[in-house]
């Protein structure tokens, strides 16, 4: 089950600052794809504050365009770790962000 999604700077994206420590809520794991490239998932919390929310994720701290959802998957390449950021936005305008960060997984897959 290896799915793609391009990941792209959003215009006028802007690097963030890097985070201080690591947020339980977001989980990720990768899979082995083949020898040069693997497949990152994922996810978090699927609910925050009040009512409808929305998720801004970003991929080394530049917004990715691939999920606007609580999921996220990509493409990793050998040897790449990735730092998996998120801002999750309620109704009302208040947010919760966390970070994790991961190393792409290649060889050969299970």
């Amino acid at each position: 089950m290896a799915s793609c999604a391009v990941l792209v700077a959003a215009p006028g994206a802007q690097a963030l600052a890097s985070p201080s420590t690591s947020t339980p809520f977001i989980s990720c794991f990768s899979e082995a794809i083949n020898q040069t490239r693997g497949d990152v998932e994922c996810g978090t919390a699927s609910s925050f504050g009040v009512g409808a929310d929305t998720w801004a994720w970003t991929v080394n701290y530049i917004t990715s365009t691939a999920s606007t959802s609580d999921d996220l998957s990509f493409i990793c390449g050998k040897g790449d770790t990735y730092e998996i950021g998120m801002i999750i936005t309620d109704s009302l305008g208040d947010t919760e962000s966390g970070w994790t960060s991961i190393s792409c997984r290649t060889g050969i897959p299970e």
